[in-house]
């Protein structure tokens, strides 16, 4: 899995992490939707594992970002 997304990362042309607790269901599926029709996708994935893919795909500037914000 950590190296799948570490191929996403690297495969991307840009990368965003949010905080998306807060959000509804509906507002998510539309989310996705707005974003597939824009040729991007959204996933989930734990910051653990972001942190771990993001040293395999040599993106340290992502790592900031989502450290601190474990639970």
């Amino acid at each position: 899995m950590i190296e799948e997304i570490a191929a996403q990362i690297t495969q991307s042309e840009a990368v965003f992490a949010v905080d998306y607790r807060g959000i509804s269901v509906e507002q998510a599926a539309e989310l996705r939707m707005k974003l597939r029709d824009a040729d991007a996708s959204l996933r989930v994935v734990k910051n653990t594992l972001t942190i771990r893919a993001a040293d395999d795909a040599g993106a340290q500037v992502l790592k900031p970002v989502l450290e601190g914000r474990r639970r």
